[in-house]
C-alpha cells in the first residue's frame, strides 16, 4: 500500500500518473516506446519524465530532462513528514525572484556521483548547495529547520527538504545512528518512513516496464 503523504514534496501525485500511463499503454496494448512517453509525461508535469526512469538520476531544464546515472548502493533514508503540506505557489511566490541562477545551471553536470570516490563523498556532492526554496518553505512550516537539525544531530551524512517540502530526508549508512534518528524525531510526533533506494532495474520492474 502506497504510503506516500501529501503536501510533502515527495512526487506522490507525479508517480501515480506515470504509474497509469504505463498502465494505459498495457491496457490498451499501445506501441508507444517509453522515449514517445516522455513529452506525455512532461506535459503533465515537470517531475513526471523521472518516474519513468527510476533510479539515481540529473534532472535539468525545469526537470524533464533526466539523464540516468549509475546507481549507488549502501545507504537508506529516513523521510520524516511534519504532517503539514507546503503550498508550491505559495513557496515560490515568496521567493520573490528566480531560485536557479545562471552560474548554478552551468555547474549542474558536475552533480554527478564521483564513482571513483566514496559514498561519503559522493552525497556531500548530491546536497552541497541544498534546497534554495528551503528558506521559503520553512517560513510556511517551521518544523522543517527542526527535522533537519535533528536528523544531523543524529549522524545523517547528509539532510535535505524534499522537492518544495514539507518532508525532510536524512541518508545514513550507519545502523546506529539511524536508529538514534528514529528515536529523535518520533519523540516530537511526527511521521517517519525508513526506506531504501530501488535500483533502476528493479524500479522498473516494479512498475511493469521489463
Amino acid at each position: 500500500m502506497k504510503r506516500i503523504p501529501v503536501g510533502g514534496g515527495l512526487g506522490g501525485g507525479s508517480s501515480d500518473a506515470a504509474a497509469t500511463l504505463i498502465g494505459l499503454r498495457r491496457l490498451w496494448r499501445l506501441e508507444i516506446s517509453d522515449r514517445d512517453l516522455i513529452p506525455v509525461a512532461a506535459s503533465i508535469g515537470s517531475d513526471v519524465p523521472f518516474f519513468l526512469t527510476g533510479g539515481t538520476a540529473l534532472l535539468t531544464g525545469t526537470g524533464t530532462e533526466v539523464e540516468p546515472l549509475p546507481d549507488i548502493a549502501g545507504y537508506e533514508l529516513l523521510v520524516v513528514f511534519p504532517g503539514v503540506g507546503v503550498s508550491t505557489a505559495e513557496a515560490y511566490a515568496r521567493s520573490g525572484s528566480p531560485l536557479t541562477s545562471a552560474l548554478k545551471i552551468s555547474s549542474m553536470p558536475l552533480f554527478r556521483p564521483n564513482l571513483a570516490g566514496n559514498l561519503d563523498e559522493e552525497v556531500e556532492t548530491w546536497v552541497r548547495t541544498g534546497n534554495d526554496l528551503e528558506t521559503h518553505a520553512r517560513l510556511l512550516c517551521p518544523p522543517i529547520g527542526e527535522i533537519k537539525d535533528r536528523l544531523q544531530a543524529a549522524g545523517a551524512s547528509a539532510a535535505g527538504m524534499t522537492g518544495s517540502g514539507s518532508a525532510v530526508f536524512g541518508i545514513f549508512r550507519s545502523a546506529v545512528a539511524i536508529q538514534q534518528a528514529l528515536a529523535a524525531v518520533r519523540t516530537i510526533g511526527f511521521s517517519v518512513m525508513r526506506c531504501s533506494p530501488l535500483g533502476r532495474h528493479e524500479y522498473r520492474r516494479r512498475m511493469g516496464f521489463d
